[in-house]
C-alpha cells in the first residue's frame, strides 16, 4: 500500500512537472511566431516624422545593415563608428538607400573609439554633438570579441565595448528622449544567443552579453512610462567581420546584416527578438535542448561546438591573408 501510494505520488509529480515544461515551451513557441509573423514594424509613423536614429558600430555588419533599413524607412541617421572615412561612406550609401525608397535624409557622423574613450566626459561629449536633434532610436550595436587571441587586452576590450556604451551612451540619449512629448521613443539593444546559457570558450562574451540583456529588461520597466520601447536583440550567426562567418557557411544559419535588419526592425514592441526566422527558430530548440539535456553534458557539447568554431576562424583569418598577398 505504501509502495502504491509512493508511486502514485512519484507519479503525479512527473506528470506535473512535465506540465510546466510544456507550457513553457508552448509560451516559447508562441512568442516565436509571433515574432516571425505579427511584430511591429519601426516607422516614422510611430516614432516620429524627420527624427533621428543613433546607431553605434555604423560601418559593417548588422549596424551598417540596420543603418540602411532605417534610412530606407526615413530616418535620418547618426552614424557612429571609429573610422571617419568608413561613416562618410555608409553615411552616402544611407542616402543613396532613402533615395530608392523614395525618401530624403540626413545624416551626421561622429568618429568615437569605444574601446578606447571610456570616461563620462567623452559620453556627454557625444551628447553634445546630438542634443540639438530629435532622437527617436538608439541603436547600441557596438560589440567585440575575438575567437581567436583570449589575451588579457581581448578581455578588457570585450568587457570594455560590451557593456560601458550600453549603460553610458543609454543614459545619455534617455535624457534627450523624455523630452519628447506626447512621441514614442525606442532603444535597441543587441546581446547575443550566446547569453541564453553559460559558452565555454566565449565565457567572457558570455557574460557580457548576459548584462547587456538583463540591463534591457530592467530599463525595459523603467522607461516604460516615458513612452521608451526597449528592445533587446540576441542573434546568433550572422555574416559580419566580427563573427568571420559567410552565408554559405551554414546557410540555413547563418544569416545576412539585412535579413537580421528586417527581423530587428519588425519586432519594434516585442521586449527580444534574435533577428531573423532563422535565429527565432533555432533559439527556440536550443531553449527546449538546454531544459533536457544535463548541464554538463551540454557544457561539453558547447565547448567542443566553441573550439569547432575557433578553428574555423583560424582558417578564414589565413585564407583572407592569402588573398590579401
Amino acid at each position: 500500500m505504501g509502495l502504491c501510494c509512493y508511486l502514485g505520488c512519484l507519479e503525479s509529480l512527473v506528470f506535473a512537472v512535465g506540465f510546466v515544461f510544456l507550457l513553457r515551451w508552448t509560451y516559447f513557441l508562441f512568442n516565436t511566431i509571433y515574432r516571425i509573423y505579427f511584430g511591429t514594424q519601426v516607422t516614422t509613423e510611430r516614432y516620429g516624422k524627420d527624427s533621428w536614429a543613433v546607431v553605434t558600430g555604423s560601418t559593417d555588419g548588422i549596424g551598417k545593415g540596420l543603418a540602411l533599413e532605417l534610412a530606407s524607412r526615413g530616418f535620418n541617421l547618426v552614424l557612429i563608428s571609429r573610422t571617419i572615412e568608413k561613416l562618410n561612406a555608409v553615411a552616402i550609401e544611407a542616402q543613396e538607400a532613402a533615395k530608392k525608397a523614395g525618401k530624403s535624409i540626413h545624416t551626421r557622423v561622429i568618429a568615437f573609439d569605444f574601446s578606447d574613450d571610456t570616461s563620462v566626459q567623452a559620453y556627454q561629449g557625444i551628447k553634445d554633438k546630438i542634443k540639438d536633434l530629435d532622437i527617436s532610436i538608439l541603436v547600441n550595436n557596438v560589440g567585440y570579441t575575438h575567437q581567436v587571441d583570449r589575451s588579457t587586452k581581448i578581455f578588457f576590450d570585450e568587457t570594455t565595448v560590451n557593456c560601458y556604451p550600453i549603460v553610458l551612451l543609454t543614459q545619455q540619449v534617455v535624457s534627450l528622449m523624455t523630452g519628447r512629448k506626447g512621441k514614442k521613443s525606442l532603444i535597441i539593444n543587441f546581446s547575443s544567443q550566446a547569453a541564453l546559457s553559460p559558452t565555454p570558450g566565449f565565457s567572457s562574451y558570455s557574460a557580457t552579453k548576459v548584462f547587456d540583456w538583463y540591463f534591457s529588461n530592467a530599463i525595459a520597466h523603467e522607461l516604460r512610462r516615458n513612452d521608451v520601447d526597449v528592445l533587446s536583440v540576441l542573434p546568433g550567426m550572422v555574416a559580419t567581420p566580427l563573427t568571420g562567418r559567410k552565408v554559405a557557411d551554414i546557410k540555413e544559419v547563418v544569416i545576412t546584416p539585412k535579413q537580421c535588419a528586417d527581423g530587428v526592425l519588425g519586432n519594434a514592441t516585442s521586449g527580444m527578438t534574435h533577428g531573423g526566422a532563422a535565429h527565432e527558430v533555432t533559439a527556440y530548440f536550443s531553449r527546449i535542448l538546454v531544459d533536457l539535456i544535463p548541464i554538463n553534458l551540454f557544457y561539453r557539447m558547447a565547448d567542443s561546438i566553441g573550439k569547432q568554431l575557433q578553428q574555423q576562424f583560424v582558417k578564414l583569418q589565413k585564407a583572407d591573408k592569402q588573398k590579401q598577398k
